[in-house]
């Protein structure tokens, strides 16, 4: 609770009142509902059968709707809110609420029963919420109904452990998710030494941890996955893991927090003056636990945890211009001005897929960029949408057309294999990078097209400098392809074309500028070799996920033209404040 302000402690207490009324956000979902319904989705109110777990393919919508929402509810997040709240407050009605939800969820998740029980990720992040609710709840009659001698969690507890151990992740899928099930597993372990392979257990899943910890994270501190949304994750995981006392190995300790400095040292030169950060791959909105309250943002509290262990910090700095080259994982910042409300900031994407073979997590965005300009998300990458509602919606997010890069013949420049794998992976290559006071450009090319007639290669080269960034493509090979050269921008951002030249305008807020709110501008010439359109919430794009379930429509500036290679296309993009 030391992690806590006396502001977050009264935040939790009303967001926990929301809980008694019933009320609940999951996955961005707002619901009533009142008892909670385990295996029932609130976006389609399909309700999951409760037959033997490895028989059900959570995966088929027309079964289970989207299992990730129900999925939600049972990571038991919320109970642990109940939980800080009784803490804060001494008001008994949230330690009842939080044992009743538990017993509630015991009766209708018999082991091995429900698609709760289908993934072992899932269990471990349960088992982290359990662990601190039975912290948050000694000494009450609710912990002793729950957790005490006769306590009705410990074969729950118990068989989560084991299967955990079981059947984690192996071969290809060994990726954040085998991260995820060991944190669970050595807090779970660690807490509660009382079965026979406790001790067992906690070893194992520390030797995991040690290992993937340093596998899973580029030397530069970025996480394998090529997701953001996961480094973020990972990083949490890692942090809770420090928090159970490991004196008893003082090397794996050591290890995973110097893992752990890696990760937490990107974050700084990673986030532009408004805060905003990457968002690169896959993102899925998830936590490792809720020991706060829902407006305390996860970086905050990452660096509250940090704060714990003498992490030191800031000792990834950018350049004297703002910018930093991520190099071991092909990311690069190009920046001017940072830190101003006139800065420029430029996320490069020059790296592998992803992780492994499968890449699950990864999006085919070679040479894709995003551009945020004075704190304001202006050229976006489009997010992530959803994973299983939608096989439209996970084709089109994790698609080259969902990217501000080029397209060719209408491909992707890997080729999926379904919704968490890619067949075949594009292969970047950094040709230069170089950065001083006055500029930056990175230069690079891929492979992802050369399996087409012609054997194309995208080279596209990136340089800010001054108020502007330009941007040349240049389309290696043979033959007449079908080009599209696209853009994605933030909701807010007003897109016109008029006379060959696009203008895209928003509003800069007060908090940034640090003065009234003004209008901003971002101006550019359109190559005349492509015919230009935007597109809006069609089937041909135009659409932007805020978060993990939301979809909304957006503005996308497609150039099409049907070309001979070779090919080059230049855009010089004009910052200019009001």
């Amino acid at each position: 609770m030391q992690l806590l302000r006396p502001d977050d402690l009264g935040a939790a207490i009303q967001e926990a009142e929301s809980l008694l009324r019933g009320s609940y956000r999951f996955l961005n979902h707002e619901i009533v509902e009142q008892p909670l319904e385990w295996h029932r989705d609130p976006q389609t109110r399909c309700v999951a059968p409760s037959d033997f777990a490895f028989d059900l393919d959570y995966r088929d919508t027309a079964l289970t709707g989207n299992v990730k929402n129900i999925w939600e509810k049972s990571r038991h997040h919320h109970v642990v809110v109940l939980c800080v709240a009784f803490v804060a407050s001494g008001d008994g009605r949230f330690a009842n609420a939080a044992c009743e939800q538990l017993l509630s969820w015991i009766d209708d998740n018999p082991v091995l029963c429900g698609v709760n029980w289908s993934s072992t990720l899932e269990l471990a992040l349960r088992l982290i919420s359990w662990v601190w609710v039975e912290r948050l709840l000694r000494g009450t009659e609710a912990h002793a109904r729950l957790f005490g001698s006769n306590g009705a969690m410990w074969p729950a507890v118990y068989w989560h452990q084991y299967f955990i151990w079981a059947c984690r992740s192996r071969g290809s899928s060994a990726n954040n998710h085998l991260i995820g099930e060991m944190t669970g597993l050595f807090i779970a372990a660690s807490a509660w030494p009382t079965f026979a392979e406790s001790a067992r257990w906690r070893m194992n899943a520390m030797g995991v941890l040690k290992r993937e910890a340093d596998r899973q994270v580029f030397p530069c501190g970025l996480n394998r996955e090529h997701a953001f949304g996961y480094h973020i994750v990972v990083l949490e995981q890692l942090l809770m893991t420090l928090l159970e006392d490991g004196s008893d190995d003082p090397q794996f300790v050591h290890a995973v927090r110097n893992v752990a400095t890696r990760m937490f040292n990107v974050l700084a030169p990673l986030t532009d003056i408004g805060g905003h950060r990457p968002r690169y791959g896959d993102a899925d909105d998830a936590v490792a636990t809720q020991l706060r309250p829902s407006y305390l943002g996860q970086v905050e509290w990452l660096t509250r945890l940090a704060t714990q262990f003498d992490i030191p910090q800031d000792s990834v700095r950018p350049s004297n211009s703002g910018s930093i080259g991520f190099q071991s994982a092909g990311l690069y910042v190009l920046g001017a001005d940072r830190g101003t409300p006139e800065e420029i900031f430029c996320v490069v994407n020059a790296g592998p897929l992803g992780y492994q073979s499968i890449a699950a997590h990864a999006h085919a965005d070679a040479l894709a960029f995003s551009l945020s300009l004075g704190g304001t998300p202006v050229i976006v990458d489009c997010g992530t949408g959803g994973y299983f509602d939608d096989p439209w919606r996970r084709r089109y997010f994790r698609g080259t057309a969902a990217h501000n890069t080029l397209v060719i013949d209408g491909q992707d420049q890997s080729r999926p294999s379904g919704p968490f794998m890619w067949s075949r992976h594009a292969r970047t290559t950094v040709e230069s990078w170089t950065s001083d006071e006055a500029e930056a450009t990175v230069a690079a090319h891929h492979d992802g097209y050369r399996r087409l007639v012609g054997r194309p290669v995208h080279r596209r080269t990136l340089r800010v400098v001054t108020r502007r960034l330009e941007v040349t493509d240049e389309l290696l090979g043979r033959g007449i392809h079908e080009i599209e050269w696209r853009l994605h921008f933030a909701p807010d951002c007003l897109v016109e074309i008029t006379a060959g030249q696009c203008k895209v305008s928003w509003t800069v807020l007060s908090s940034v500028s640090g003065s009234n709110a003004r209008r901003a501008s971002l101006v550019f010439s359109l190559d005349s070799q492509l015919h230009w359109a935007i597109v809006r919430g069609d089937a041909n794009g135009g659409w932007y996920s805020a978060g993990f379930n939301l979809i909304e429509p957006t503005n996308t500036l497609v150039g099409r033209g049907r070309l001979a290679l070779p090919l080059k296309i230049y855009h010089n993009l004009e910052f200019v404040c009001a």
